[in-house]
Formats: C-alpha cells, sequence, structure tokens
C-alpha cells in the first residue's frame, strides 16, 4: 500500500503574494484617508489665530493680523504702545502665515480689508475700533473649510 501524505500550511510563495495584495491595499486605503489641504491650512491658520491672541493678551498690547491675498501671506504685526487702535501704528512683524505651503489652497476673507486686531482683553475688533468676528475661508476645489472667529474671541474650524 502507498501512503499520501497530506501537507497542510503555506507556501512561501503564497505568503509573499498575500503580503504584496495587503501592501497594494493598504497604500490605497492610506491615500484617501489624508486630510484635504483645505482642512490642513484652516487648522494651521486656526493655531496661528490662536497664537496671535495669546500674543496680545500676555504682552497687554493689540495684535493685528494682516491678510494679503496676492502673496497669499497673512501676518501678525504687534503695536508699539498698548493704547493703539489705528492700523498703521503695527509695525513689529511677530510672525507670519504662509499659505503658499499647502499646494492650490486659496483663502478668502470677510473682512473689507483683511484685517482683524486682537484687543488686549483677548476680543477681536475693527481697526477703527468695536468689536468684531470674521471668517476665513481656506478652499482646495473641492472642499472649503472656514476659520471663524466670534465676537467673544472663540476661534473654531467648520466645513462648508
Amino acid at each position: 500500500m502507498s501512503r499520501t501524505t497530506v501537507r497542510l500550511g503555506f507556501t512561501i510563495l503564497e505568503v509573499l503574494v498575500a503580503l504584496a495584495i495587503v501592501g497594494v491595499l493598504a497604500g490605497i486605503g492610506a491615500a484617501t484617508l489624508r486630510e484635504p489641504p483645505a482642512r490642513l491650512a484652516a487648522n494651521s491658520y486656526r493655531s496661528f489665530l490662536q497664537n496671535a491672541r495669546h500674543v496680545a493678551i500676555s504682552r497687554n498690547r493689540p495684535v493685528l493680523i494682516s491678510a494679503d491675498a496676492a502673496s497669499r501671506t497673512i501676518s501678525m504685526l504687534v503695536a508699539s504702545t498698548s493704547a493703539a487702535s489705528n492700523c498703521e501704528a503695527f509695525t513689529s512683524q511677530q510672525a507670519a502665515f504662509d499659505a503658499t505651503e499647502y499646494r492650490q489652497v486659496a483663502f478668502t476673507t470677510d473682512t473689507a480689508d483683511g484685517r482683524l486686531l486682537w484687543l488686549p482683553n483677548g476680543r477681536p475688533g475693527h481697526c477703527g475700533g468695536g468689536i468684531a468676528g470674521t471668517t476665513t475661508s481656506f478652499s482646495d476645489g473641492k472642499r472649503t473649510f472656514s476659520v471663524e472667529v466670534s465676537p467673544a474671541g472663540q476661534v473654531r474650524v467648520g466645513s462648508q
């Protein structure tokens, strides 16, 4: 009588093929799970605004946020005195938000002059005086995310 042997298990070739398939599927899945560039820009800008608010409170000086859509940059300027409310009195640039780091992301703001003033009490205002909230939108052509500043000084990101 001849005896046949049944082998259980996998060959190394079968394991390698299975690993290759899993690797390809994982690569496809990882690409679809990335954050949209507009969301990344909006989150970064929110952090930039929160930092500007913190600078205004800690230095007890107004901080001006000035957007330039042409160069796709937003500057943070600190006032030379604590009583400054005229936008022309801001000379010392503290930091800048560079939207060119986010490919194909454009931003728009709802303020007429692209400016937001953080007061030393942590509230947002206008250059001429008064309390104000603003919305800045970041769009990559597919999705749009907005960074909203409430009149109380709360900064949050939302999708449209």
